[in-house]
């Protein structure tokens, strides 16, 4: 299954700014790019690579809000592959529009023509769709265990 957006939340125990802070410390000790920020509410970073060809580095974004509650502050993160999603839709209509022009061109059987257009759909959404979940995963392992490390950090 394709998904797009994953939010999750976290509750951390510190103050709203050293959430903040921390957040952004984590996501600048990443190969992310950091591009907006609101201190000490919102954090919205960019990751991965169209140029890659790497399957766990799909393009996405990271938007985190960072709320003050109970005596500390919950960090809520919508991760977004939207952009990822977007370039494969691209890809896929330029690949399916040529490949109907090549095979109109020689002359070949319709046929012919929509098997291959469907071979490279599957092809693309399924690359795709792997790379996304590859990615995914990894982000939010490793995200848990610095949460995890945070809270170790406290006791």
């Amino acid at each position: 299954m394709l998904r797009g957006n994953i939010k999750v939340s976290w509750f951390i125990n510190s103050s709203q700014e050293e959430t903040y802070r921390l957040l952004m410390d984590y996501f600048n000790g990443r190969p992310m790019k950091v591009v907006a920020s609101e201190s000490p509410s919102y954090i919205k970073v960019e990751f991965g690579s169209w140029t890659a060809m790497v399957l766990d580095n799909a393009r996405g974004e990271v938007k985190a809000r960072i709320a003050k509650r109970n005596g500390g502050s919950y960090a809520n993160l919508n991760l977004s592959f939207a952009l990822e999603y977007f370039a494969a839709l691209l890809f896929t209509i330029v690949g399916a529009i040529a490949t109907y022009l090549i095979y109109d061109t020689l002359r070949a059987p319709s046929t012919w023509a929509l098997s291959v257009i469907l071979l490279e759909v599957a092809m693309i959404w399924g690359i795709v769709g792997y790379s996304v979940s590859i990615t995914r995963r990894k982000f939010m392992e490793e995200f848990n265990m610095f949460i995890q490390s945070l809270s170790a950090k406290k006791q």
